[in-house]
């Protein structure tokens, strides 16, 4: 099998680099906002309200009819 860069100049190898990084970052950020901003992981559709203080109890209450998966 032929290398594809032997036959390219060091700038055009950069450049060829440099592009698919770029369109990784992208691709990366993408699905980073995509996962954290558009369907956030872990939406409870709840309040959650500690009971007593210095304990580690939690109340969940006025939990959304229907929620997130109806």
């Amino acid at each position: 099998m032929k290398n594809p860069f032997q036959s390219m100049s060091p700038r055009a190898i950069r450049a060829t680099y440099a592009g698919a990084a770029i369109v990784v970052l992208m691709l990366g950020t993408a699905k980073f906002y995509q996962t954290m901003y558009v369907r956030p992981i872990g939406n409870d559709q709840c309040r959650w309200a500690v009971i007593e203080r210095g304990e580690s109890r939690l109340l969940i209450t006025d939990i959304v009819r229907g929620g997130r998966d109806g």
